[in-house]
C-alpha cells in the first residue's frame, strides 16, 4: 500500500492521539485499533513514530534528540528488537 501524501496530515495526527489516549485509558487492543478510524495507515504509522520521539524529548526536557537521549532511545530500540526476534512469534 502506498499513499500520496507528502507527510502525515491532521487526520493522521488526530488518529495517533486518539489511539494513544485509548491505550492510556486501558482500552482493548480492538478499541485502540478502531481509534485510528479511516486515516491513512502509512501516514498514521509515521505520525505515531514522530509523536513518540517528541514525547521522549518532552519527558527528557530536551529540545531535540541528541547526545545521551539519542543513545538511550537507540538502546531501547535495540533491546526491543532483540526481544522481538527472540520471541519467535
Amino acid at each position: 500500500m502506498s499513499c500520496e501524501h507528502a507527510r502525515p496530515g491532521i487526520p493522521e495526527q488526530l488518529a495517533v492521539l486518539r489511539t494513544y489516549r485509548a491505550i492510556l485509558d486501558g482500552a482493548s487492543p480492538e478499541a485502540a485499533r478502531a481509534a485510528v478510524g479511516d486515516a491513512c495507515p502509512e501516514c498514521t504509522a509515521v505520525a505515531a513514530a514522530s509523536f513518540g520521539i517528541v514525547l521522549a524529548q518532552e519527558l527528557a526536557g530536551a529540545g531535540f534528540v541528541t547526545g545521551p537521549l539519542r543513545i538511550q532511545l537507540l538502546g531501547m530500540l535495540n533491546s526491543a528488537e532483540a526481544e522481538l526476534r527472540a520471541a519467535g512469534n
